[in-house]
């Protein structure tokens, strides 16, 4: 599974993924295992394409609950995101609970904060889907779930952070 994630990361950063073949079956289950409950449209852009053929937006591949209003407070890192749903009192990497990635849909992008700040604290209220079933979401697979922020509500940083 690492070997994926090694892989996924480095076509998603630098585009260095060699060009591409049809996948082989191992593959196609190795992407079915590492990420449980992707649908078949994004299993068979891997199997064409590759992962750069998987479409970066969690909601075109994964079953997704419905749009619900959220709060709580959310630690903003390079190459991390973690939401901690209220009544959190505090939110980083090491913070007990469900890790939750945060990411925002390319629609409301001008709504979106300065994202490579150096480990900034927001408290924050959106309307967003929370992806159905838990998996390996955000950096390298970090995450049990993911939350798209659909619409911005509210986004406050927290000072001494």
């Amino acid at each position: 599974m690492l070997r994926f994630f090694v892989v996924l990361s480095c076509a998603f950063a630098f585009g260095c993924a060699p060009e591409v073949e049809p996948q082989t079956d191992d593959d196609v289950a190795l992407v079915r295992t590492s990420l449980p409950g992707i649908n078949d449209r994004c299993v068979n852009a891997f199997r064409e394409g590759g992962i750069e053929a998987i479409p970066q937006d969690v909601r075109e591949c994964f079953p997704m609950e419905r749009s619900k209003r959220w709060t709580g407070l959310w630690f903003d890192q390079f190459e991390g995101s973690r939401f901690c749903a209220s009544p959190a009192e505090q939110c980083t990497f090491d913070t007990e609970g469900d890790r939750v990635w945060l990411s925002f849909a390319d629609e409301i992008e001008d709504q979106q904060p300065d994202r490579y700040a150096t480990d900034e604290l927001y408290e924050i209220e959106f309307m967003g889907r929370q992806t159905q079933s838990a998996g390996a979401f955000g950096h390298e697979g970090g995450s049990d779930r993911e939350i798209v922020v659909e619409k911005l509500i509210r986004l406050e940083r927290v000072s001494g952070s």
